[in-house]
């Protein structure tokens, strides 16, 4: 006996919760071979340029007190290489000078449209863009968000297939300065768009982000538009038109930059939101769970075990950090390393996939002994949310207008293109 008491109990509750995060970490691994074993079949390499399908694309950009970020963000979109396209900016009762910056910075463009209407909420804004816009695609863009000149184009090009319902873009973050925003840079690239990658090739993306993705039109008015029933609206939505049949695709050369939260507060506020709101459309769509699907077999266990982790995490290291203060290193804190070891070879094959710099990785050990531990709030908080019943609203964040392309980041994309674009509508 110690002055931790009984240290079976605890190393017995080690091993409980070794065994969970190994689970979670296989199930990854296994869909990273699967994604491999795949790219060595069916692929396209060929050049953007090749393709003639150049159907009316329609931009729509909801807007809420966007004045810092909205001209940056417009501007980006219009020199875009894709040249069949319209701008519909969507102000959602701003109560700053949103409109009146839109309307004198764009005079005379006849490709922009802007649109006022009292506040609803984001899916409201979007769907009053999508009843006013003209293309058979529909691409949702935050104006927060700044696309890349290729970035349409390469959404775009997907839909020439007739069963694709929606195209997921890469989102990146463009204003990494701080702790908090580089170890959100860190998670854009591994748990957002690398696993997205990989549920591609599986038919079960869990969400095309409302920040950088496209729709077709049709699949959108078949499944009623953006639906105001959950918080993460872009989610609901990705579920619903994958359960009326319309293939999900991801495109990891659509490139696009959004400003991720500069404080903890900010980020809390961000996360507890996106949380309650995936809780949601969990929620909404459980009957998909017991369909025969990718969707509900791969989908639905990845975020129970991307929750089960955030929480588990935290307390393995509480009690690693016990045993090796009491007992030194023995197996078990050997096996804990290798666990952390398996996250590092991850992430470093995730920055592989979109050739970004590997010295960013440095960022993973901040990430983990800070940054995991605030999600278990978030997570937890959001449970308790959900269980009570308790309103959950937006809570909009206070934007500073910092985000930046990263030009080298782009360069290296779309230049060495390491990884094919998979064909398998």
């Amino acid at each position: 006996m110690t002055w931790f008491g009984d240290l079976s109990i605890y190393r017995s509750l080690l091993l409980l919760l070794l065994f969970i995060l190994g689970v979670s970490n296989l199930r990854r691994v296994l869909i990273m071979v699967t994604v491999c074993m795949r790219q060595w079949t069916n692929y396209d390499v060929s050049p953007l340029a090749e393709s003639t399908y150049a159907p009316f694309v329609s931009v729509v950009i909801p807007a809420f007190n966007e004045e810092k970020n909205i001209e940056q963000t417009i501007q980006m979109v219009l020199t875009s290489s894709y040249q069949n396209f319209e701008v519909i900016v969507v102000d959602d009762g701003s109560e700053d000078n949103t409109s009146f910056i839109v309307k004198n910075a764009f005079i005379g463009n006849q490709r922009l449209k802007v649109l006022t209407k009292d506040n609803g909420g984001k899916a409201t804004a979007l769907n009053y863009g999508i009843n006013h816009a003209q293309g058979e695609i529909i691409i949702a863009l935050d104006a927060d968000t700044l696309f890349t000149q290729e970035t349409i184009a390469r959404l775009v090009r997907h839909f020439e297939t007739p069963n694709i319902g929606a195209v997921a873009g890469n989102l990146l973050v463009g204003n990494a300065s701080n702790i908090i925003t580089h170890c959100q840079a860190i998670e854009y690239v591994i748990d957002q768009n690398f696993e997205r990658y990989a549920h591609d090739q599986l038919h079960c993306i869990n969400v095309v982000p409302g920040a950088v993705g496209a729709w077709r039109k049709n699949a959108l008015v078949a499944a009623g538009g953006y639906s105001s029933d959950t918080l993460t609206e872009d989610a609901d939505l990705t579920w619903t038109i994958q359960e009326l049949g319309w293939r999900v695709r991801n495109e990891r050369t659509a490139l696009a930059f959004t400003e991720a939260p500069h404080t903890i507060e900010a980020f809390l506020r961000q996360r507890y939101r996106w949380t309650f709101g995936t809780l949601q459309t969990m929620l909404k769509h459980r009957k998909t769970l017991f369909k025969n699907s990718t969707l509900g077999w791969i989908a639905f266990p990845g975020i129970i075990s991307q929750i089960l982790a955030c929480i588990v995490t935290p307390c393995v290291d509480i009690i690693v950090i016990i045993t090796l203060f009491v007992n030194g290193p023995d197996r078990i804190v050997s096996v804990y390393f290798a666990m952390i070891i398996l996250d590092f070879v991850l992430a470093l094959f995730g920055y592989f996939l979109i050739q970004a710099k590997c010295i960013n990785l440095l960022w993973i050990v901040p990430q983990r002994l800070l940054y995991r531990p605030v999600m278990i709030y978030v997570i937890l908080k959001s449970l308790w949310s959900i269980l009570v019943r308790h309103e959950v609203k937006w809570n909009k964040l206070e934007r500073r207008g910092d985000s930046r392309i990263d030009d080298v980041l782009v360069n290296s994309v779309i230049s060495s293109n390491p990884l094919p674009v998979l064909l398998n509508d």
